[in-house]
């Protein structure tokens, strides 16, 4: 895949917090499609994707980068004296809140995406993008709805087994992607998808060198994960599911906007990248198999 999506999702980043606007989400919504934007680069980065497949994900990819254009506007370049922020700045204000349950893991998914694209294109790191994307972090900092998992644990919440290495947190994770039930008649699962993608932020946390700030996070991934295995189906609307492969032509050629609620918000792009970069952890080739086929309710 062209290396300018790569460019276009760090400025959707850095333009979440002012150039998204919704009736019915917050402004840091918006980094869910700057995130699905850089979930595709590295999906077919990372995975032996056919080039007519990878042009069909594309189709898709434009489409949903078309209806929220506002966010991958080519940023206006900042004045050359002013303080640039660096990643060490950003990774300290997750540092304030990493340790918290709370907006379903973005505050650890959109820092962990916006490091590792820009470790990969350091040319982005300017002023402007740098601040815009120090500010969509920081504002995570300091909400209510922030809880401590230590709290909610000693009040016997504390169900699944603390995590020993980030193994066991994948493992678990999977384990609850198996382990709950699917609504074949509505075409959905009994499971949150952003304790797959939470896993897997903390997971390249580490790999990009920062693995004492992933461990900080591991209570509040494993606090949500129990959640996301008790995950009440009156919350789901109907969907369609396709038997199609992710790798396949056919599963692109679907109509992701109409079917499935704006792209799942971009969910169909971040939780492929999220699953495929993950799940050669699981040990065990039939669990794997079978998480793969439950990864089609999920998206």
């Amino acid at each position: 895949m062209n290396e300018e999506y790569l460019r276009r999702g760090i400025i959707g980043l850095a333009r979440t917090l002012s150039n998204y606007a919704h009736s019915s989400f917050p402004p840091w919504f918006g980094g869910h499609y700057a995130c699905a934007v850089i979930a595709a680069y590295y999906f077919c980065r990372d995975n032996q994707i056919d080039a007519d497949v990878q042009h069909a994900l594309c189709v898709q990819l434009d489409r949903m980068m078309k209806k929220y254009d506002q966010l991958f506007l080519p940023l206006e370049k900042g004045a050359e004296d002013e303080t640039l922020i660096s990643i060490d700045d950003i990774l300290c204000s997750l540092g304030r809140c990493v340790s918290l349950k709370m907006v379903s893991g973005h505050h650890v998914i959109y820092t962990a995406y916006a490091i590792q694209a820009l470790r990969d294109r350091p040319d982005m790191m300017t002023p402007t993008v740098m601040q815009g994307i120090y500010d969509l972090v920081n504002g995570f900092n300091g909400r209510a709805d922030g809880i401590d998992p230590r709290k909610a644990f000693d009040d016997g919440g504390d169900r699944l087994p603390k995590y020993g290495d980030e193994d066991e947190m994948v493992n678990a994770t999977f384990d609850g992607l198996c382990s709950t039930a699917v609504l074949a008649d509505q075409g959905r699962i009994l499971f949150q998808g952003h304790a797959m993608t939470w896993a897997h932020a903390l997971v390249t946390l580490s790999r990009l060198g920062f693995p004492k700030l992933a461990e900080e996070g591991y209570d509040a991934q494993r606090l949500y994960l129990e959640e996301a295995v008790r995950f009440d189906p009156g919350q789901m609307g109907e969907k369609v599911t396709t038997n199609d492969h992710p790798f396949s032509h056919r599963f692109w050629s679907k109509d992701f906007e109409a079917l499935d609620r704006d792209w799942e918000y971009g969910h169909v792009f971040k939780y492929l990248y999220s699953f495929y970069d993950l799940i050669e952890r699981v040990p065990d080739a039939a669990k794997r198999q079978e998480c793969e086929r439950r990864l089609l309710y999920l998206i």
